[in-house]
């Protein structure tokens, strides 16, 4: 008789459980149905980078402004789609597509308890993006975006991260003490990682060669550093420096919100 009890305590449970599942999953569909703009309006009534949003949280799209406060702001169109079955795993999942200009960019976008991520990003980024988004003369080539993941957690940073950037080269212009220098860079390769602590992601860039022609990190203080070598400083016209190869030879760090401003 014990043991039948027993049984049927732990049938109680479990069907408690199921039920308790089920509600849950059901008043999260129920959720995702909601207008995504009287969500936004709701838990962020400050944000000012999306408008004219349509759809809910299941499926929807919104124009993005990125720079309010840059010459040029970065202008362009979001799409996105719930992937329902990750919400088992107590995470809101979406596959997303980002338009502006000529750029394309595709992937899954996921937020979770204290996390974000982002999944097999594909795409191209076209040079007028990237003169948006940083204030440098860019050549009209694109860069190939190449299955770039990575996840972010609030405890512990970055980890997670894998992909590729692929860039075909050309002259590069570029702002230095009042006037612009021009580099014409070969075609670059750059590999997107994590370090061992969580605290940077680093993109570093080789020539065909598999030479090293710098490292670009993003830390999760939100700060961008560049450390360009002697190899990538002798694409510069004019340029006459007498350090090794692979000696850093230009160091700097600046905010990740000053990207795009007029130096």
């Amino acid at each position: 008789m014990t043991v039948g009890r027993r049984v049927t305590v732990r049938d109680r449970y479990g069907n408690a459980g199921w039920w308790l599942l089920g509600l849950s999953l059901f008043l999260l569909f129920v959720f995702a149905q909601l207008p995504a703009s009287w969500i936004l309006a709701r838990f962020a009534p400050q944000q000012r980078v999306l408008s004219d949003i349509q759809g809910n949280l299941w499926q929807g799209q919104a124009r993005f402004k990125l720079g309010q406060s840059a010459s040029t702001p970065l202008t362009g169109m979001l799409n996105w789609k719930l992937q329902p079955w990750r919400l088992l795993w107590l995470e809101g999942a979406w596959r997303c597509r980002v338009e502006t200009g000529v750029t394309r960019l595709n992937g899954i976008a996921a937020v979770g308890r204290k996390r974000w991520q982002l999944r097999d990003w594909q795409g191209r980024v076209d040079s007028s993006t990237l003169a948006a988004a940083t204030p440098l003369q860019w050549p009209a080539s694109q860069i190939q975006v190449q299955s770039v993941s990575l996840r972010r957690r609030a405890d512990s940073g970055f980890d997670e991260v894998s992909g590729q950037l692929a860039w075909t080269g050309g002259p590069l212009g570029y702002p230095f003490q009042g006037r612009i220098e021009q580099a014409n860079l070969p075609p670059l390769t750059g590999r997107l990682s994590g370090d061992q602590d969580g605290k940077r992601l680093q993109l570093a860039l080789t020539n065909p060669a598999r030479e090293r022609m710098g490292d670009f990190y993003w830390s999760t203080d939100q700060f961008i550093e560049a450390r360009l070598p002697q190899r990538l400083m002798l694409t510069v016209r004019g340029y006459q420096g007498q350090a090794g190869l692979d000696t850093d030879v230009i160091t700097t760090r600046m905010p990740l919100a000053a990207l795009g401003q007029n130096p």
